[in-house]
């Protein structure tokens, strides 16, 4: 991500273990043996300044209680006028790389459900980066959570990156155990905290009201497209493919982002299950 003045790069520090590198060059291990996250070292980010002339230090700038927390990917980040680099990280509590999504690749088995109940699952924050007066090349992060439903993969207006941002999507995970797959999708008020989960199932888990299974359906990483004359921030439309393990199909959503609690506005058809989309981009024609 970028401000005015920095590239923004979450960053965790690494314990490397050399005795398996034999093992890894000649094939018969893989690269996560070699390297654990220090679960006991601070979050961090990263503050790299986009004017290569420019004299200034890139900055590292910790959790200012020394809390842990690895961050994969970024909601938007600004400045203000004072100089606070304010950024809306996903957050794990902790997370150790190896059977990612739950894939043990030594044993060819496949466990998702583990996977995220040992992982944590990332929480969106709200971090406050400040430069440390005392120390050069050093910052101080203050940070909060705006709710706790798990949720990843965030997508915004394009034209606000930089720039302070309200509204943000992402997907999420709604389990009684663990997180993962990702089974629902929300529009964070990054103003109010407030929170708006689809399917209803998944938001009135969210609230207590009623418990939910998770479903067999995975939804995936969502993009926000603003209108052609656009009027407001969120003035535009959230799309995310579905994938129905029980139906065997695929199904593209489409959102009206500013009436995002009140579901689809339209359901597209793709046909058989296709396998996860993890990422995505969109490319106006």
């Amino acid at each position: 991500m970028i401000t005015e003045n920095y590239y923004i790069v979450p960053s965790a520090r690494i314990d490397f273990d050399l005795e398996q590198l034999p093992s890894l060059i000649s094939g018969k291990g893989i690269a996560t043996d070699i390297f654990t996250v220090d679960g006991k070292a601070p979050a961090s980010v990263l503050l790299i300044p986009r004017d290569p002339s420019s004299a200034e230090q890139a900055v590292e700038a910790c959790m200012d209680d020394g809390r842990h927390g690895v961050v994969f990917h970024m909601g938007p980040c600004h400045e203000e006028k004072d100089g606070t680099v304010v950024m809306y990280p996903m957050v794990f509590q902790r997370y150790q790389f190896g059977d990612e999504m739950g894939f043990n690749n030594e044993a060819q088995l496949f466990d998702p459900i583990q996977w995220g109940v040992g992982n944590g699952g990332p929480i969106l924050e709200e971090w406050n980066v400040r430069l440390d007066p005392l120390e050069a090349a050093k910052g101080i992060v203050s940070g909060k959570r705006l709710h706790n439903v798990v949720s990843d993969m965030p997508t915004f207006h394009p034209n606000r990156e930089g720039f302070p941002c309200r509204f943000l999507f992402t997907v999420c995970g709604v389990r009684e155990d663990g997180w993962f797959p990702f089974n629902s999708i929300a529009k964070h008020d990054l103003q109010s905290g407030k929170i708006q989960v689809w399917p209803p199932e998944a938001a009135t888990a969210v609230t207590g009201e009623q418990a939910w299974d998770g479903s067999s359906s995975v939804w995936s990483e969502p993009l926000f497209v603003p209108s052609a004359n656009a009027t407001s921030e969120d003035d535009g439309y959230v799309l995310s493919t579905c994938h129905d393990a029980d139906k065997g199909s695929t199904t593209l959503h489409i959102f009206e982002a500013h009436r995002f609690e009140l579901g689809p506005v339209a359901e597209i058809n793709l046909g058989e299950l296709w396998g996860w989309n993890v990422h995505s981009s969109f490319v106006p024609t």
